[in-house]
């Protein structure tokens, strides 16, 4: 995790100067050894940052803080993680939208979370399964559903289009 240049990236200040004494000590950034630049002065750099953003900042939550602050300043080194965490809105409420339809069928956000997972996290992907598919959820997310729930998961995806269009239809009246 070596820290490289920042100033043209957006990262926060501070970095430029451990660089140019990383390039003084002749360490052009491989791994430890004598003179480069360990994983441990990376580290310590790092938390040292983030102690300085949460000393000026004072957030209520410093977990989620530094959560946010790795995210906005190394999501390549979080591997997707990023982009989940700071999920768009508009797709943050259309998966509300499938466990709220879950909920009204009386089915548990537990297994909601299962549709949603699997990537059927619109109302509109819910109408492309079956009965017969719904096995590849619960595969999926690697589950054994109780077998109430698998029934009436199946009465429900038996005729999903015409579910999803009433529940469309009392969702606007509400």
């Amino acid at each position: 995790m070596a820290l490289s240049s920042t100033a043209a990236s957006g990262m926060p200040l501070g970095y430029e100067q451990d660089e140019q004494i990383q390039r003084r000590q002749g360490g052009a950034g491989g791994g430890g050894g004598a003179g480069g630049y360990s994983s441990t002065a990376a580290v310590s750099q790092l938390f040292a940052r983030l102690s300085q953003e949460i000393e000026e900042k004072q957030p209520k939550n410093c977990i989620h803080f530094m959560v946010d602050f790795l995210c906005k300043h190394y999501p390549e080194h979080l591997h997707g993680f990023a982009s989940i965490w700071q999920m768009d809105p508009d797709l943050e409420r259309e998966r509300h939208e499938v466990v709220n339809f879950f909920k009204a069928h009386k089915i548990s956000t537990a297994v909601a979370a299962h549709f949603t997972n699997a990537g059927y996290d619109t109302l509109d992907t819910l109408t492309t399964l079956t009965p017969d598919s719904l096995v590849d959820v619960e595969a999926f997310n690697n589950v054994k559903w109780l077998p109430g729930h698998k029934v009436r998961l199946q009465q429900i995806f038996g005729e999903i289009s015409a579910r999803v269009r009433a529940y469309r239809q009392e969702d606007e009246k509400a």
